[in-house]
């Protein structure tokens, strides 16, 4: 079972500059390279977004000698030093009265918001249609294809056959790293392009196995991004269309899709999601006028029995809750209650859960987030 964390990268968005200028001079501006602010580990896992705006003193050689930070969206978790501590190593081209090089003042804001993980997740000003054929035909050529009860055309689910790791990178994905005295034996893709969301949403989760010693029984690895990041790479050079990255929030992701869209899309798909309902999200089961997220059956998979547990003849029950997205994918997923042996089965109940995907809730007619609640049992 794999014990690596999912990859979960914290990212720094957008910058914009703006500079104070006196009569006749040119302001300072910052130069390529200099270092991102990272997003607080404080503030991603509290799920707070928003801008920061700043002021910083450059002087006549580029140097930042001061940083003031105007406003956060939170005080006191990590975004005023996250902030400080970049733009103090920022080198500018400094600012210009009469062509030479004087001191002067920059104004700036960084925004701060969630992104879902770039290697498995890409939005594309697309019809979700035409990229689900594209990866279709991607993977037939990379001779993946799938069984009969592992695709679901109507929802957008591929569930890849196996494939073998090869020295020919145009047929194999790289060999991911493994602990030492680890071997990669096997991979496939579970790939969802939900056909109910608009533009194409491409979600891209690897498996593999590696063989472990002596042992003839395998270790099962998940969403390892070196390996999606492969198979994104080919479908975005046969789209010709690089992905977007795909916001965390519902709202967002909405105002990204309306606005890829355009406004005459966005009207003959029935107009922009009321935002009581981008506000009031995810929704709480039994809501009336609200119907229930079904499973995709080819998504299925069951979680693996953790090794020495099975052999120790243990059982043991997970009770989690999750969100199903608008788009189907399950998010959120917190575990309430574990029995023996919890870690192990908590892993395990975790990593298989989080690839399944579903027919989204609706409410009015709108695809909506939406709380449930999943048992995962280990018995014998």
């Amino acid at each position: 079972m794999n014990r690596e964390a999912r990859y979960c990268t914290p990212l720094f968005l957008l910058l914009f500059a703006m500079a104070t200028k006196g009569e006749d001079t040119i302001p300072p501006r910052p130069r390529p390279g200099n270092p991102t602010p990272l997003y607080p580990t404080a503030a991603y896992e509290r799920r707070v977004e928003g801008t920061v705006t700043f002021q910083c003193e450059v002087d006549e050689r580029g140097h930042v000698t001061a940083v003031r930070i105007l406003d956060v969206p939170r005080e006191g978790i990590g975004f005023e030093q996250s902030v400080e501590r970049a733009v103090t190593a920022w080198q500018f081209e400094p600012a210009r009265r009469g062509g030479e090089a004087v001191a002067s003042s920059f104004n700036g804001k960084a925004e701060f918001f969630r992104h879902l993980p770039y290697d498995r997740a890409r939005m594309f000003p697309l019809p979700s249609q035409g990229v689900w054929s594209a990866i279709e035909e991607l993977i037939k050529d990379l001779g993946l294809d799938p069984g009969i009860d592992q695709v679901d055309a109507r929802a957008g689910v591929i569930v890849t056959d196996w494939g073998k790791f090869l020295s020919n990178p145009e047929r194999s994905p790289p060999l991911p790293r493994v602990s030492r005295g680890r071997s990669p034996r096997q991979f496939r893709f579970h790939v969802f392009v939900p056909q109910f969301a608009q533009p194409a949403r491409v979600y891209i989760d690897p498996v593999f196995t590696a063989r472990t010693g002596l042992r003839t029984s395998e270790q099962v690895y998940y969403q390892v991004g070196s390996l999606s990041e492969w198979l994104f790479e080919k479908l975005e050079t046969r789209l010709g269309k690089e992905g977007l990255p795909i916001p965390d929030s519902f709202a967002r992701r909405q105002r990204l899709a309306e606005k890829l869209l355009g406004p005459d899309e966005v009207t003959r798909l029935g107009g922009p999601v009321p935002e009581d309902l981008l506000i009031g999200s995810p929704i709480a089961p039994n809501t009336l006028g609200l119907t229930e997220p079904n499973r995709i059956a080819a998504s299925f998979i069951r979680p693996l029995y953790p090794y020495n547990e099975q052999h120790a003849h243990q059982v043991g029950k997970v009770l989690m809750t999750a969100v199903v997205s608008e788009d189907g994918r399950v998010t959120d997923l917190r575990v309430v209650r574990e029995t023996l042996a919890e870690s192990e089965f908590t892993v395990a109940a975790r990593e298989a859960v989080a690839l399944w995907r579903y027919v989204p809730a609706r409410k009015n007619e709108w695809a909506v987030p939406v709380d449930i609640t999943i048992v995962a049992e280990f018995a014998q």
